[in-house]
């Protein structure tokens, strides 16, 4: 870890998640890149997720990483906790990370008078495509006292300058990255998944990733593997991550006597050598921001379905890099497809990392960002 000198603009990034997931992995990158900069950083949580701390411990020290209870609307700890934070150590820059925190998170700047705040939605969990629009009403009321909004997909940054809510300049295009140089440091290291759940080296493995969710809709999920798996015997599903409806899929896979077709393998540090041996990655979320686990897909070229949704629809382009599909049949024919066809799987994973590649370049994200906190 870096020494810092008392010159640093101090930052503090603030954000809820209940469960080790995007949020946590965007925040491991943004601090990873900027680490040798003139930046010093805390992080405020609003988790019980003792996996995050874990997974920060190498890009921050421990003291300037704190959790407090999860509240997904409101933390009045929170709110405690990062004023605490801001007065003691003259914090400059309160980064705000999705609406869940937003109402803590400006409330402690009000109540420490941190002028400079930047926010970054992530996921649009109250809007366009949650059905739910308190998001727009929400920005308008934080617009006055925000320096500047991030957009993590062109979708999303063309939704926020749609909504006339703030004038274009504070709406700022950061996409999300990966780190390639970590993923290739990864990439010739091979999972022993097959090898725990005794599946066959020819059998197509097909990989749902995130938290088990109504966002990410695992249970939609489960009922098109029941259809797919009528018409394709040789194929096997991982379920990885965990959340509130774990119990119930777990439940339900029982129940639909599909244990010898699936299963769910909880949180998992080896994601990329995982994704080095499947074959097909699905999301059948109902809204993203711009998904981690669907880029880092594309890095490896594995072939990717997905609802249509935008963020899905930032990635690929359907039909040539991937399949974007509207219901279950849609998507239930979709995997199928690729489940049946070798050729098809590799060309649709070649076109989806030479059409994302860039996203790979992290250091777009170093540039943007230490650009937005220094002129800050």
């Amino acid at each position: 870890m870096p020494l810092r000198s008392k010159n640093n603009h101090k930052i503090l990034l603030l954000f809820y998640e209940p469960f080790l997931s995007g949020i946590s992995r965007h925040i491991r990158y943004l601090l990873r890149v900027l680490q040798n900069e003139n930046l010093e950083f805390w992080v405020l949580c609003s988790s019980d997720d003792s996996k995050i701390s874990a997974f920060l411990a190498d890009v921050l020290p421990r003291n300037h990483l704190i959790l407090v209870s999860p509240n997904r609307l409101f933390s009045l700890e929170g709110l405690i906790t990062a004023r605490k934070i801001i007065r003691e150590n003259d914090i400059n820059v309160l980064h705000i990370h999705n609406f869940q925190s937003a109402i803590w998170g400006y409330a402690s700047a009000f109540f420490t008078r941190c002028e400079k705040i930047i926010f970054t939605p992530h996921v649009d969990s109250f809007g366009v495509d949650s059905g739910i629009p308190w998001g727009r009403y929400l920005l308008m009321l934080l617009s006055p006292f925000t320096n500047v909004f991030i957009a993590v997909s062109y979708s999303q940054q063309k939704r926020l300058r749609d909504w006339k809510f703030a004038r274009e300049s504070k709406i700022k295009h950061i996409s999300n990255h990966i780190d390639a140089s970590e993923m290739k440091s990864n990439r010739q290291q091979q999972s022993t998944i097959r090898n725990e759940l005794n599946i066959s080296p020819s059998t197509i493995l097909v990989m749902h990733v995130g938290r088990l969710d109504r966002q990410k809709d695992p249970l939609s999920l489960l009922r098109i593997i029941k259809n797919v798996t009528k018409q394709c015997s040789d194929c096997y599903f991982l379920y990885v991550g965990d959340g509130p409806l774990r119990n119930t899929l777990e439940t339900q896979i029982k129940k639909d006597k599909l244990t010898d077709f699936v299963s769910c393998t909880g949180y998992r540090k080896d994601v990329y050598q995982l994704l080095k041996t499947i074959d097909i990655i699905t999301s059948t979320s109902h809204w993203e921001g711009l998904p981690y686990s669907l880029i880092e897909a594309s890095f490896f070229k594995k072939a990717i379905i997905a609802t249509n949704i935008s963020g899905h629809s930032d990635l690929i382009s359907t039909g040539k890099s991937g399949f974007l599909v509207n219901d279950e049949q849609d998507f239930t024919d979709k995997l199928c497809k690729l489940i049946q066809s070798r050729n098809l799987r590799a060309e649709m994973g070649e076109n989806c990392y030479r059409r994302n590649r860039e996203l790979f370049e992290i250091t777009n994200m170093r540039t943007s960002l230490s650009k937005i906190y220094t002129d800050l």
